[in-house]
């Protein structure tokens, strides 16, 4: 095309190109512009590929059609063709490998070939999503090598812009039904991180990463949520993130959450779903530094800070009852802090707080549960604070459904076990037997 060519030669030369794109010689034709100078010219040469291989009439042999299109690939990137030039080639060689059957090393050319531009190799991974015709499940089982070596390729990438352009692909998807899908992907980001062996430059990535998922896992208004189902899913994913984000960011991460928690706890109008959330995600890394964690635990004095702040005399305040539950779920997820020497000046307080959550029938199982917990872990610790809690239990015992009643009564037996004097532990049995046996009578009595 050239300024002033009049439409009828324009038409003309089109109904032209299109019948050489149509003819036996149109795969040689499409080579034969690819290997030319001009952009536009080799554009029409990849379209050319395009147009044979939907007529498929004069196509050559599967493997030189393999063969050529991955040439003129080599020789797009080896000369620095157009981009988009390079893109429609990429369509092209995306829709070969999804019709057939016997190109497994199709992508893994491709990355090699693409190795030095990721951004690239991510547009010939769309392609092969857009242009599927397969059912999810069987283009998932096609795509997962290629989507693990990109991870792997990304992991390994010093060109930080590509992350960081996923990165803002993660923070535009956050609200999004795919959000699940790009966590899955920096799961498998961050498992290839630590596998790899990758330095702590790898915070760079992930720390984003965290912030950006972090509103998405605030409950806000819990008469929002439409689905908690699906909600607490999520939640579970990203504490799983979070797990293994850890293994990367390290102490940092309980830094940052504890952080969280006392900066909101001191205000005087605090937000009490952001420090559920922290909790949430403290309750989540609880067993990373369990009882099977050998070595120093420098993260227990996050987690002291947090029980000598107000957070437990201010709950009692909050209306939220899922808030209430995550406080209570956090005690009993750090049942080896409490047995430290940096927990135990807690667990008596912590306990009393549990008891006192009896009474409230929506904490019932969540308080009994942490309950048991601690007083299985620390019983050898608690020998004097039985009196109190016999106490505390008179007073809530009739008020207890059945199941977290059980788990209390174990609990206290617990305690009981660790006694020493063989006549102190007989008195205290006797007594909580009592209690059992009175709170049973009163509850089979006939009405008058």
């Amino acid at each position: 095309y050239q300024p002033g060519t009049s439409s009828v030669d324009i038409n003309s030369a089109q109904r032209e190109l299109q019948k050489s794109q149509k003819s036996a010689d149109g795969w040689n034709l499409a080579s034969a512009l690819l290997s030319t100078a001009d952009p536009n010219a080799q554009f029409i040469g990849v379209q050319t590929f395009m147009v044979q291989l939907n007529e498929a009439h004069f196509l050559p042999s599967t493997d030189k059609i393999y063969q050529d299109l991955l040439s003129c690939l080599e020789n797009c990137i080896s000369s620095n063709y157009a981009v988009f030039v390079v893109r429609k080639l990429l369509s092209v060689i995306a829709r070969v490998y999804l019709r057939s059957n016997d190109w497994e090393q199709c992508p893994f050319i491709i990355s090699n070939l693409l190795s030095s531009n990721l951004n690239l190799y991510l547009e010939f991974l769309t392609f092969l999503v857009e242009d599927s015709e397969l059912p999810p499940a069987s283009l998932r089982t096609k795509l997962t090598p290629q989507v693990s070596d990109l991870v792997k390729q990304v992991v390994m990438s010093t060109n930080f812009n590509t992350v960081a352009a996923i990165n803002t692909f993660t923070v535009w998807l956050v609200e999004d039904p795919l959000a699940s899908s790009v966590l899955d992907f920096w799961n498998t980001y961050t498992e290839e991180v630590v596998s790899s062996g990758m330095d702590k430059s790898s915070i760079a990535v992930i720390g984003p990463v965290i912030q950006s998922y972090w509103p998405r896992i605030r409950i806000y208004n819990e008469l929002n949520i439409s689905d908690w189902n699906e909600f607490a899913s999520f939640r579970r994913d990203f504490a799983d993130f979070l797990e293994l984000s850890y293994q990367v960011i390290g102490k940092e991460l309980f830094q940052h959450l504890t952080d969280v928690v006392l900066m909101n706890i001191n205000l005087e109008n605090c937000n009490w779903y952001e420090i559920e959330s922290a909790m949430f995600c403290l309750n989540g890394l609880a067993d990373i530094i369990g009882e099977d964690y050998k070595g120093d635990r420098p993260e227990f004095e996050n987690i002291r800070l947090i029980f000598q702040s107000p957070l437990w005399t201010r709950l009692p305040e909050c209306n939220s009852m899922r808030v209430r539950q995550t406080a209570v779920n956090l005690i009993g997820s750090f049942v080896e802090f409490f047995k430290s020497l940096e927990g135990q000046p807690f667990l008596a307080v912590t306990l009393n707080y549990l008891f006192t959550s009896l009474s409230i029938p929506t904490l019932q199982n969540s308080a009994s549960n942490s309950i048991k917990s601690l007083c299985d872990s620390s019983r050898e610790l608690l020998n004097s604070e039985l009196s109190t809690f016999l106490t505390v239990y008179a007073q809530v015992r009739s008020d207890i459904q059945s199941v977290p009643h059980v788990r209390t009564v174990i609990a206290i037996t617990y305690v009981i076990q660790a006694v020493s004097n063989l006549e102190e532990q007989t008195k205290i049995a006797n007594q909580l037997l009592n209690l059992i046996s009175e709170n049973y009578t009163s509850n089979t009595e006939p009405e008058p």
